[in-house]
């Protein structure tokens, strides 16, 4: 389940069609007070919370270089709608506590299909492991790292000059770290590292150091949330692919 995709395949169109039958649930209602007031109303304060959010992310705070699409800002105003629906929608049906159960399952399907559609312009979360947090990964901490070898074995090409030991692990692992910027003044936050599977042997051989910077939004984490979003060669030194 981890693994099922959120930008492509079934689960984006199946959130998505949950989340209309929800909006349709939120707007059903024989009460006449609550179509010509309750729904407009509803609208009308998911708008002016969306100006407010709109105004304070790209006036006030901007967080991000380029500006949020407005269909980001379309979909936040749909998922405040829903939320904002859920009272009136409980009040027709004081009695019924089924119905409320369902305008709460309703608002929270609408929601979700926001979610997956602003997700589908960031890709922040290309499965749902990512989105939950989950990790493809071992870690392991800094403290034990093992510390660097004086001499190292370099060459090339490095197959002719090292070979993998039998007793070399299946995986590397993962290790955080802060990093201080002495010079540059910038508080970053910790940094993620990679650690291959050779790096455990004894002898070592020579690494290469690759420095790869999040985007916005992102964090150090996301090159590792997923692996099949960074792709590389195989060679000795992953021997894992």
């Amino acid at each position: 389940m981890t693994d099922l995709s959120l930008l492509s395949g079934p689960i984006p169109l199946v959130v998505a069609a949950t989340g209309a039958a929800g909006g349709v649930w939120l707007m059903t209602g024989r009460a006449g007070w609550f179509r010509r007031r309750a729904i407009p109303l509803c609208a009308a304060g998911a708008g002016v919370l969306t100006g407010c959010l709109w105004f304070w992310m790209e006036r006030v705070w901007r967080p991000l270089p380029d500006p949020i699409p407005l269909t980001v800002y379309l979909w936040t105003a749909l998922a405040l709608w829903a939320v904002t629906m859920l009272v009136p929608r409980i009040l027709i049906a004081p009695r019924r506590m089924w119905a409320a159960a369902v305008s709460v399952v309703a608002a929270a399907a609408v929601v979700a299909a926001c979610a997956v559609q602003i997700n589908l312009y960031f890709a922040a979360y290309p499965t749902v492991g990512a989105a939950m947090g989950f990790e493809h990964v071992t870690r392991i901490d800094f403290p034990e790292v093992p510390p660097p070898t004086p001499t190292p074995i370099s060459g090339r090409p490095l197959e002719s000059m090292w070979t993998p030991p039998a007793d070399m692990p299946r995986a590397g692992k993962i290790t955080s770290v802060n990093i201080p910027g002495d010079r540059s003044g910038f508080h970053a936050r910790r940094a993620e590292i990679y650690l291959p599977p050779a790096y455990f042997t004894d002898p070592r051989p020579q690494f290469p150091v690759l420095v790869l910077l999040a985007g916005q939004p992102g964090q150090p984490k996301d090159w590792l949330t997923e692996p099949s979003r960074v792709s590389c060669t195989h060679c000795h030194l992953c021997a894992t692919g």
